[in-house]
């Protein structure tokens, strides 16, 4: 599943709420400094224990939203493939 441009956070509330049982999600060329949108996308990695495969591209991830995403990535059990490709990460 692979969502275009994102103005509002609905669209991303129901493909959650669809698709409760996504194998592989990807994300690209947004701003997840926004707590609504971060908050709901780590609510999604947790709840769903089939996600095996999750992209985020080109992302803007603040220091504190990336160490939580780093913690929720941590407990998965079941992911196995992580791009986080084009994004301004350091050490």
């Amino acid at each position: 599943m692979s969502l275009g441009m994102l103005k509002t956070i609905k669209p991303l509330i129901r493909v959650f709420a669809t698709f409760t049982r996504l194998k592989e999600f990807s994300l690209s060329n947004i701003e997840l400094t926004n707590k609504m949108y971060f908050q709901v996308i780590d609510n999604y990695l947790i709840s769903n224990p089939y996600l095996a495969k999750l992209t985020l591209s080109n992302v803007k991830l603040g220091y504190d939203q990336f160490i939580i995403l780093a913690g929720t990535i941590r407990n998965s059990r079941r992911l196995r493939s992580l791009d986080l490709s084009s994004n301004q990460l350091r050490n």
